[in-house]
């Protein structure tokens, strides 16, 4: 990752690009190790999120995701 100082701020980034894409739903979905990993969380990250936003659980199945967007 050469244009972030870690993945924190790369999500970060990536999250206010998606509240300003209020055309776009976006769904953000934690690895599913991460409470293994430990540190911070996604949800945690995250606590207020506009409407075209919604933060999956880690175990939620990503193929349900990826059949229901038009990009990925």
């Amino acid at each position: 990752m050469t244009n972030f100082v870690d993945f924190i701020e790369w999500l970060e980034v990536t999250y206010e690009v998606a509240s300003k894409s209020k055309n776009i739903n976006w769904l953000f979905k934690p690895h599913p190790l991460e409470n293994w990993y430990g540190g911070l969380k996604v949800k945690e990250l995250f606590s207020k999120t506009p409407k075209n936003i919604k933060i999956l659980n880690s175990n939620e199945d990503s193929f349900t995701a990826l059949n229901v967007s038009d990009f990925v």
